[in-house]
């Protein structure tokens, strides 16, 4: 048998698809007798817990640092979006900046957002 290098053998093995450099390992194991550490096909070993949800974000919050110029305007657009009194919108006018809502969706951040930057207010999600 000729002497390959190392190089060669790696040369050779990064031009491989996945499906020949399974059937590889599945030529190795059989003639090394050797067992892979994670079969195929494994979901998620059972000591490792459960996988994190590393998706977006939920329960977001829409601030509303300035009222802007047309404060009776955003009254009402806070009236519409969160079903407040007249006192309570002025209350949150007021109060700027202040927390309007919470634990929200992002796209009814957003929303929400566009509605009072509509009418002027200056807001911001977290």
């Amino acid at each position: 048998m000729a002497a390959l290098s190392k190089a060669r053998v790696i040369e050779y093995l990064t031009e491989c698809s996945p499906d020949e450099l399974d059937e590889i390992m599945e030529q190795l194991e059989e003639r090394l007798g050797l067992e892979r550490l994670a079969p195929p096909g494994l979901d998620w070993p059972d000591n490792m817990g459960e996988p994190l949800d590393m998706g977006m974000p939920e329960g977001f919050e829409v601030v509303m640092l300035a009222p802007g110029g047309a404060r009776v305007q955003v009254m009402k657009a806070l009236r519409a979006s969160n079903s407040l009194s007249l006192k309570e919108a002025k209350a949150l006018v007021e109060a700027c900046p202040t927390v309007v809502r919470d634990g929200l969706r992002r796209e009814e951040a957003v929303e929400l957002q566009a509605a009072l930057q509509a009418v002027g207010a200056e807001v911001q999600i977290r």
